[in-house]
């Protein structure tokens, strides 16, 4: 009996770790690439000619989950990047201009407590002479890193990256609409005429 019961328990904190384990990968999944797909999402809205997008529209573009937007939606207005409006006929735009949105904006506004690296989680050990000089040099890069990275975003707008798109796109595809369908399980991105868009799975 008392093996049953620790085999029992055993196999609760295996399910239970599993568990923790998987939110906290996708946690930092989703911390990763938050500004690219604020980016995305801003180009969206950009692209719009001041139409109001839902959440659902936008998942579907960037193939997530319309919670993942909504979140991301949330900082964004925080920052005055964005503003919504809620109901059945609810959505989102832009709250100023492309060209008055710069990527610094977009980066403060959801991933501002990042860092270029991260450092030890530990102190190094102080006994070894490179252990006790490492972590002050590493601070020196990881802030002329941040330095230049904030510089290099403060001097782009949203506006260039609309423009970098188009340029880039394939002209047919720049201004159709999508709609997502759910067939299967699977979404999918349906251009105006009824023809599934490139490049998208």
């Amino acid at each position: 009996m008392a093996t049953e019961n620790f085999c029992l328990t055993f196999f609760f904190i295996i399910i239970m770790l599993a568990s923790v384990t998987k939110k906290v990968t996708e946690r930092l999944k989703m911390s990763s690439s938050r500004f690219a797909i604020a980016i995305h999402v801003l180009s969206l809205l950009a692209n719009s000619d001041e139409k109001i997008l839902n959440s659902e529209y936008l998942a579907c573009s960037v193939n997530t989950n319309p919670v993942v937007i909504r979140r991301l939606l949330c900082a964004l207005s925080a920052a005055k990047l964005v503003s919504s409006q809620t109901g059945a006929s609810g959505g989102t735009k832009l709250a100023k201009n492309a060209d008055e949105i710069t990527l610094l904006d977009v980066y403060r506004a959801v991933d501002e407590d990042k860092q270029i690296f991260a450092l030890h989680r530990k102190h190094p050990d102080a006994r070894c002479f490179i252990g006790k000089n490492i972590q002050i040099v590493l601070e020196n890069i990881q802030n002329e890193l941040d330095k230049a990275v904030s510089e290099k975003l403060g001097r782009m707008k949203l506006s260039d990256v609309v423009r970098m798109i188009d340029e880039t796109g394939e002209k047919e595809f720049v201004k159709r609409d999508c709609q997502k369908i759910r067939k299967r399980g699977e979404v999918k991105l349906i251009g105006e005429d009824g023809q599934k868009i490139s490049g998208v799975k």
